[in-house]
Order: C-alpha cells, then sequence, then structure tokens
C-alpha cells in the first residue's frame, strides 16, 4: 500500500488522490484566470492614460449606439475606418473604462510617439 502518505502511516485511497489533485487543478486555474483578468484591466488603464494623453477622446458605452460599437469592436485592438475622406481610430477598452476612444489620424500619430 503505498498511497500519497503512506511514510507517515497514512493511506490515501486512489479516489481520494485525484479528488485532491483536481481541486488543486482547478485552484491553480481560477487564480491563474483572475490574475490575467487584472492584468488586463491594468494594462487597458495605462493604455487608456496613453491615449488620451495623445489626444484621443473617451465615448461611454452609456448609451445603445455606444454600448454596441463596444462589444463588436475587438477588445485593446487598434482599428481603423474610413470616415468622411479621413481615418479614424477606434480602441475599444471593455476593462478598464468601458469605453471607446477615438481620435485622427494626428492623435494617432502622437500615442505612436508615446508608446
Amino acid at each position: 500500500m503505498g498511497g500519497l502518505g503512506s511514510g507517515w502511516g497514512l493511506v490515501v485511497s486512489r479516489p481520494t488522490q485525484l479528488r485532491t489533485v483536481s481541486l488543486i487543478a482547478i485552484g491553480l486555474l481560477l487564480c491563474a484566470l483572475g490574475g490575467c483578468a487584472a492584468a488586463r484591466r491594468h494594462d487597458a488603464r495605462l493604455t487608456g492614460e496613453l491615449l488620451v494623453a495623445a489626444g484621443f477622446t473617451a465615448d461611454p458605452s452609456d448609451e445603445p449606439e455606444s454600448a454596441e460599437r463596444l462589444r463588436v469592436l475587438p477588445a485593446l485592438t487598434m482599428v481603423t475606418a474610413q470616415k468622411d475622406d479621413a481615418t479614424v481610430y477606434r480602441f475599444a477598452d471593455p476593462y478598464s473604462c468601458e469605453c471607446v476612444y477615438v481620435a485622427d489620424r494626428d492623435a494617432y500619430a502622437a500615442y505612436k510617439r508615446l508608446a
């Protein structure tokens, strides 16, 4: 009988070992996921500060149209679109400010210099 802990006179059955290992694995996974979310919020906040310093404006998602834009744009990714013969830059942040940062070419160039 060489169960886990048998060196101390304990005998632990195989199902108990598997259950313990499973619980530890689930706990580690939950901690890792929580850490990833916190890191994402932190990165989003820092990027948002740079975007605002460069001249981007934050469009909060407090109205249906802006909430939909936040939902459909890829998170934490710069996206460009053409509007009235000009390039518009958008950066969706659903983690920190729950907004979409919007800017023109000059603000985007300033952001690239700061980043």
